[in-house]
């Protein structure tokens, strides 16, 4: 992966961010964000999508020529029920 990417993110990642602490919600956005400009990072391509780690969290990832599209953030751990 080589170049930058212009970053969106939709509404609902912004909202699962929000909803994170300080120090989680820095962690992924500066995961996107050093992705995006030198496609580093831990990133596995599953179903179509790119998933990004960051800690426990991931960013769920569309890219495009020139656009990578975060459509959503999760935890990386499963849960138990």
């Amino acid at each position: 992966m080589t170049g930058a990417f212009e970053v969106e993110w939709s509404e609902a990642a912004l909202e699962e961010w929000g909803r994170l602490s300080f120090a989680d919600a820095e962690a992924i956005a500066r995961a996107v964000e050093t992705f995006a400009r030198t496609g580093e990072g831990r990133v596995v391509y599953v179903d179509g999508e790119y998933v990004l780690f960051a800690g426990d969290l991931v960013a769920i990832m569309l890219i495009d020529r020139e656009r990578l599209y975060v459509d959503r953030v999760r935890s990386a751990v499963p849960r138990v029920v």
